[in-house]
């Protein structure tokens, strides 16, 4: 992809941050624009240039050479996905909740008449049942926040490597 402002080849568009146009010479149109990120600890806005965040006093020193957040404040895409996963997590843990008290209400009726016990029973499978959707929901918790992490360290290393592909260029 070519740069219709300086006319340098570069070999993807994410040495772009406007169409067309490369991020050395979209600085040079927009100097007065800092660069910002969001502290992955507190959610405030912090500036490409701070050391430690305003708000939680976050170490910010690890910020890269072209700009980037530190990698541990590094934004996933998928902002939903995250949401999900928490709804499933809440979902599994209330359910759990209600297997422990439906046990618990079953091993009470067991040493009651027949009518009682047949129930107690049937509250016991049961529970052992819920359990068992309990950990079904938590694994699929988990698969999300593995997909999310996935994306996140994919779009890390791609940053990197256009980092040495900049760096060699350079050479």
């Amino acid at each position: 992809m070519k740069c219709k402002v300086c006319g340098q080849e570069y070999p993807s568009e994410y040495y772009f941050n406007e169409e067309g146009v490369c991020k050395e010479c979209s600085k040079e149109f927009h100097p007065d624009e800092s660069e910002s990120f969001t502290c992955s600890d507190c959610g405030a806005d912090v500036s490409i240039d701070d050391k430690v965040c305003p708000k939680c006093g976050a170490d910010l020193s690890e910020i890269e050479e072209e700009g980037q957040p530190p990698s541990s404040h590094v934004e996933t895409k998928y902002p939903a996905l995250r949401i999900i996963a928490g709804i499933l997590k809440a979902l599994a843990i209330l359910i759990g909740i209600a297997a422990i008290i439906g046990l618990l209400y079953g091993l009470s009726q067991l040493d009651k008449g027949y009518l009682a016990k047949a129930s107690g029973i049937r509250a016991i499978i049961s529970s052992l049942a819920t359990g068992i959707t309990v950990l079904i929901l938590l694994a699929f918790s988990e698969i999300i926040k593995l997909f999310i992490d996935l994306e996140g360290n994919s779009r890390k290393q791609i940053s990197i490597l256009n980092q040495i592909l900049d760096k060699k260029q350079n050479i």
